[in-house]
This record gives structure tokens, C-alpha cells and sequence, in this order.
């Protein structure tokens, strides 16, 4: 598949290069910033989206989600393609970021995540790296819904490649329900199983969960 872009980066290579990224509204959230969106890739919106890109780079941003109420997906840093590129090999790395996304989910349905990759190859002779490290991930639900099923996760990277590296990571996942609902929802701190990953490096990540059922 054909690719659009390749060699972006968003953030430079230091703290005094990146960018300051705050995005969402207080309002009732419904229809998707524009992109490229998939079976793969749902509707969603974030405070960087990256679409058909490969060889990015985004790294010492802080991306700041308001506490919004949401019926479709949100993340903080997003990759999407019409269709994974494919027939060359390439690293996609996000690192070094600080990124916060803050969900009132009063549908309960819709999910939120810190970092997700999109996608990945791992078909010889070309392989995709994908690298996210030194991230401080903080992810926030509040819900009063009856039923909450929306998920939680933090590096979203169950896509093949050669190489996946989740490294050095701190996330601290906050949920926090009413007395009357059912949580169901998934908190997943790493994503990165079910698929062809030739090598996947994890390692010195630091996770936490809080959960809070109001009384």
C-alpha cells in the first residue's frame, strides 16, 4: 500500500523543541477530527494523529486531553492508515512524551488510550520497529453510566512487526465510578500480544492502577 508521508517528526530531539498539545472541549463529543478511519481504526480523536505516515518520529510533546464527555474513542498520540503500508521496512518511535487523556465516558462505551500504533509488518524481507519509550502516561475515566465497557490502555501496539520496544514507560491508570454502576471495562497497561511480533522488548515499565467505586 502506498504511504503519503515518511520521515515526520513532531517534537524534535529535546524538551525545548517539543510541543504543547491541548485538545478536546467540555461538551458532548460525537464526530471524529478528519483521517483516515478503518475497521482497524475507528473513528477516534487525539491531540497528535498521525495517517499513512512511516519513519515518524514524535517525541517530548505533552499532550493534554480536557475531562470531556465522549461517545467515540480518544487518544492522546494515534496512528492510522487506509491500509498498512507494506513491501519496505521502517521504525515508527514515540518517545520521551508526557500525555494525559481525561474521559467522562457517560455512554460508558468509549474507549481511551495514551499512545496506539495503528499498525505494523512483519513480512520478510521487510520488517516494521516500533519504539515507545520514556513515556509518562496518565489516563483518567469518570463515569456514571450504568454499564461502563469502554477500555483503558496505555501503549496500543498488538500490530505485527519485526521488533516492538516498550521500554522505560510510567503509567498511572485513575477510575473512578458511580456506586450504582458495572464496571467491565479493560485496563490494559501494554498491548501487545495476539499477532506476529518477531522480538518484543518489555521492559522497566512502571504501572499503576487506581479504582475508586463511589459510596
Amino acid at each position: 500500500a502506498a504511504f503519503k508521508e515518511t520521515g515526520t517528526d513532531i517534537g524534535g530531539t529535546a524538551d525545548f523543541t517539543g510541543n504543547i498539545i491541548t485538545y478536546g472541549n467540555n461538551a458532548t463529543v460525537t464526530t471524529a477530527y478528519p483521517g483516515a478511519q478503518t475497521s482497524a481504526n475507528p473513528e477516534r480523536f487525539g491531540g497528535i494523529i498521525i495517517t499513512n505516515s512511516v519513519s515518524f518520529s514524535v517525541r517530548y510533546n505533552v499532550v493534554t486531553s480536557l475531562f470531556f464527555f465522549t461517545s467515540i474513542a480518544s487518544t492522546g498520540i494515534t496512528v492510522n492508515a487506509t491500509t498498512a503500508p507494506l513491501g519496505f521496512s521502517y521504525t515508527n518511535t514515540v518517545s520521551d512524551n508526557i500525555v494525559t487523556v481525561s474521559s467522562s465516558a457517560a455512554a460508558g462505551t468509549a474507549p481511551i488510550f495514551a499512545i496506539d500504533f495503528g499498525y505494523g509488518l512483519n513480512s520478510a524481507p521487510n520488517f516494521s520497529t516500533l519504539v515507545a519509550s520514556n513515556n509518562t502516561l496518565v489516563l483518567n475515566q469518570t463515569t456514571a453510566a450504568a454499564t461502563t465497557t469502554a477500555g483503558i490502555g496505555g501503549v496500543k501496539a498488538n500490530y505485527a512487526s519485526g521488533t516492538t520496544t516498550i521500554t522505560g514507560n510510567v503509567m498511572t491508570f485513575n477510575q473512578n465510578h458511580a456506586f450504582a454502576s458495572t464496571v467491565a471495562s479493560g485496563l490494559t497497561g501494554i498491548w501487545a500480544s495476539g499477532v506476529a511480533i518477531g522480538t518484543a522488548n518489555l521492559s522497566s515499565n512502571n504501572i499503576t492502577f487506581n479504582q475508586v467505586h463511589q459510596t
